[in-house]
């Protein structure tokens, strides 16, 4: 097998150290507030990649593969891996707060599924105060389909909140499961 891929390189306009992957329709899912890895994060539908710069440009450059790449490109500081989920089969790369096309493709040209990301990193550690309009600060992403078709994300009904957070996670457990005494009892609960 080739480890053939398309790529496309552009500069992104990033905002509040926020670069995301949400459906081309627009930002209707909320990209996960918490990542644990420091780096990658999602859930059903969005994507966030913290960026080293509060506000600036940054040089992203998307690679869609066929299959998994083999091992981790040479030369980055950073790099992590994680699979995400997309129902609306549509998803885009945008700077938070972008308001201009910036010339990438669509990240999931096959439709709604299960889908690999592997985020390579350099220069998020070398100004996180600046606000460049030429960008130190680069990264390289490869997407590959790993399971195809909608079926794959479970309803909201099916699995109740769909948060990656922690701390989401304890609350819907704490309001399905009341304290049997007045003692930590949560407010609001009877």
């Amino acid at each position: 097998m080739s480890d053939s891929s398309a790529s496309t390189k552009a500069k992104v306009h990033v905002s509040h150290h926020w670069i995301v992957i949400v459906p081309g329709d627009g930002f209707d899912t909320d990209p996960p507030g918490h990542v644990p890895n420091g780096l990658v994060a999602a859930r059903r539908d969005a994507v966030v990649i913290l960026t080293g710069i509060h506000s600036g440009v940054v040089e992203v450059e998307v690679r869609l593969r066929p299959f998994p790449p083999n091992a981790a490109a040479s030369g980055w500081e950073e790099v992590e891996e994680l699979e995400f989920v997309t129902t609306a089969g549509d998803m885009e790369l945008w700077g938070f707060m972008e308001t201009e096309p910036n010339g990438l493709p669509g990240l999931t040209p096959q439709g709604p599924g299960r889908y690999g990301l592997r985020v390579h990193t350099r220069g998020r550690a070398i100004n996180p105060t600046a606000v460049p309009r030429i960008p130190f600060e680069h990264y390289l992403l490869d997407i590959w389909p790993i399971e195809l078709g909608i079926d794959l994300a479970p309803s909201t009904e099916e699995t109740g909140d769909q948060s990656s957070s922690p701390v989401d996670a304890i609350r819907a457990w704490a309001r399905a499961n009341p304290p049997q005494t007045e003692r930590g009892r949560l407010s609001g609960s009877r």
